[in-house]
């Protein structure tokens, strides 16, 4: 069983890990986001180690099915029905596991609560920032600075 929570619950332990882990989505999605970018205010983002190094990252986002226009007509990475959390741990299955954290930027849904229940091991965890997607959209049209400071007031 995972357990899923805001990034507030994280253990004193784990903070700076978990830290480091959402500047890299941060900064990684800033160079796609925006209207007509790639990636829209809207679309949930989310990262995961896939290595031992420090830019050893795996990345995913909700909106990923967009990058193949056949995807609708196959499973697996670029599924439409995948969120975010989906698309990046399926992702990140390619790699040895390096820590046993993914950072989403919003809660799952019912449906990818339970797939992630189903899927990850014992013990995984996964974190959330935004409570709800319009929080979310706005911290995104406020740029890059916004969120970094909302994530330095929680951890």
């Amino acid at each position: 069983m995972c357990n899923i929570a805001h990034l507030s619950a994280a253990p004193a332990g784990d903070r700076a890990y978990l830290k480091a882990l959402v500047q890299a989505s941060i900064h990684h999605f800033q160079e796609f986001r925006g209207a007509g970018a790639g990636v829209a205010n809207g679309s949930c983002c989310a990262v995961m180690k896939s290595g031992p190094g420090p830019q050893d990252f795996v990345f995913g986002h909700s909106q990923a099915h967009n990058l193949d226009p056949d995807a609708p007509h196959h499973g697996g990475l670029f599924n439409p029905d995948h969120h975010a959390e989906r698309v990046v741990y399926t992702a990140a299955a390619a790699h040895p596991a390096h820590h046993n954290h993914l950072f989403v930027e919003l809660p799952p849904c019912a449906s990818c609560a339970a797939w992630l229940q189903a899927t990850t091991p014992h013990g995984f965890n996964v974190w959330y920032l935004y409570a709800d997607t319009e929080s979310m959209r706005l911290a995104h049209a406020y740029g890059t600075e916004a969120e970094l400071a909302t994530l330095d007031s929680i951890l």
